[in-house]
């Protein structure tokens, strides 16, 4: 038996339709889509926490900060706490 997939009314990343569902994306897509965004999360506090190293570090605190505004003032909150 295939692996059953089921949909999730939500649209594709940056606002646009999956191309093969129409508007809709698969749960797998969702969860890869969270994986992502924790990963990002995670990258950003430990920037936080230890500091950018070099220019990279700092390109890439820069553009996490921009990307994830809130959750950065939220996770500066409280390392400041």
């Amino acid at each position: 038996m295939g692996e059953q997939q089921e949909d999730v009314d939500l649209p594709g990343e940056l606002g646009e339709a999956h191309p093969r569902r129409q508007g809709y994306v698969t749960s797998e897509v969702v969860r890869q889509e969270q994986e992502r965004y924790l990963t990002q999360i995670r990258s950003l506090r430990t920037l936080l926490i230890n500091g950018p190293s070099g220019m990279v570090g700092g390109s890439r605190l820069g553009y996490l900060k921009s990307k994830y505004h809130m959750e950065y003032t939220h996770l500066r909150a409280v390392r400041e706490g």
